[in-house]
């Protein structure tokens, strides 16, 4: 710069409206320059952006994106981690004990080593979603873990007379469950952005809910254990079904225009 200011071929950068100045007058001069082209492009300058720009350029951020029907997204987006955390959190206080009521009536001590392997995948998973994560998106990580929550569903229902498949289930099942609350709000926050009160109305349904598992298990604990299944695959099914529905109408394409202010806006078209 001090090379090309003795050569006089320094040209100093323009500067864009909304950065502050340090005197009035050159907020006036920077405030006076044409709203159409610029050409900054001479030879020797330093700072040349294409022939084509405007101040309107200039100015970072100045595109934005508007979302449609965003509180119809937001209350399907809650009614699908309700369902889910309803399956989840109603499944964990009562394996230990509707496996010991199932046919294949497992001892207290069995029982509490399923509830250990489930508790040790589930602890074990975030660790593999967050080296997935460099490579895939929240909603790759979200297909495949419905994925084995099926699978791990599958394997305890038509496994529940073996001791190992319960085992190989428990273990699906809680790799399964080990990422879904957390990647549930992040691709809601990804998409249509969470605010603080509507984070805390996802959390008010969710536990509202869920107080439906105790009701609904509470008759069948002894008497038809495998109830437990049942609710926990409904509930996982309603979260899918919910999921895929969210997912299909934020995937609507989007078209581009521009403001009054020449800045580029986004508009869904569904």
């Amino acid at each position: 710069m001090i090379v090309l200011f003795f050569t006089h071929r320094y040209r100093p950068p323009v500067v864009p409206p909304s950065t502050t100045m340090g005197t009035t007058g050159s907020q006036q001069r920077s405030s006076s320059l044409p709203r159409k082209s610029i050409d900054l492009t001479r030879r020797g300058s330093v700072f040349a952006p294409p022939a084509e720009a405007t101040v309107d350029d200039l100015v970072p951020n100045g595109g934005k994106t508007v979302v449609r029907h965003r509180k119809a997204k937001l209350a399907l987006g809650c009614l699908c981690l309700a369902m889910y955390f309803t399956a989840e959190i109603g499944y964990f206080p009562y394996v230990s004990t509707c496996w010991q009521y199932m046919e294949v009536r497992l001892t207290a001590s069995e029982a509490a080593m399923v509830m250990s392997v489930l508790s040790a995948t589930y602890t074990i998973g975030p660790l593999i979603t967050a080296a997935a994560l460099t490579r895939l998106q929240v909603e790759h990580i979200l297909a495949y873990h419905y994925g084995f929550l099926f699978l791990g569903v599958g394997v305890l229902y038509f496994g529940r007379l073996s001791r190992p498949m319960i085992y190989a289930g428990s273990a699906l099942l809680g790799y399964g469950m080990s990422a879904m609350i957390a990647g549930l709000t992040a691709f809601s926050n990804r998409h249509l952005t969470l605010s603080n009160r509507v984070a805390s109305l996802f959390s008010f349904t969710s536990g509202t809910v869920s107080m439906a598992i105790p009701v609904l298990i509470g008759q069948f604990l002894e008497t038809a254990p495998i109830m437990l299944l049942y609710l926990a695959a409904g509930f996982i099914a309603l979260s899918l079904v919910l999921f895929v529905l969210m997912r299909l109408w934020l995937a609507c394409s989007t078209s581009t225009g521009s403001s009054n202010n020449n800045s580029q806006v986004t508009v869904e078209k569904c």
